[in-house]
């Protein structure tokens, strides 16, 4: 199996985008505890990303996806049909580990049947890992109270 060399993004007329200044940069200038007033002015000089543009978070999709400076979130996915092959994967995905992880459960600890649930369970995990469950982004989920 050969795989596909996945190139830097890149700005439509082929220009390599350049990572710009970030904000653990300007925090590392600062002291061990900066101020709140120092960590907003970081936070708003600096790029949120490394790059203005980066790739579909679809693994099998090598589009990207471009962030502009409007409102609202940046896309994650490059079209809906991406969104939906994501999905559909990582439900696909997430139920073989919890069925083979059932399956394990039934047999003892050191029989060769177990070993190779686990081992195809182990596949599936990897895999699993490429595929991020959506943050909830809405206000108050991780604990904001704006």
């Amino acid at each position: 199996m050969t795989s596909k060399a996945i190139s830097p993004p890149a700005t439509k007329d082929g220009k390599v985008l350049a990572m710009p200044f970030t904000m653990l940069k300007t925090l590392e200038s600062m002291s061990d505890s900066p101020s709140v007033e120092q960590l907003l002015e970081a936070a708003t000089s600096s790029q949120p990303q490394p790059l203005p543009i980066m790739r579909c978070m679809n693994p099998t999709c090598s589009n990207n996806c471009e962030i502009t400076d409007g409102q609202g979130r940046p896309p994650r996915f490059c079209s809906a049909a991406c969104r939906l092959q994501h999905n559909s994967a990582r439900r696909r995905l997430t139920a073989e580990v919890n069925a083979l992880t059932r399956g394990m459960g039934t047999l003892s600890k050191g029989s060769k049947l177990r070993r190779r649930l686990n081992s195809e369970r182990a596949k599936r995990l990897f895999a699993l890992e490429r595929y991020p469950e959506a943050i909830d982004q809405s206000p108050g989920a991780s604990g904001d109270e704006s």
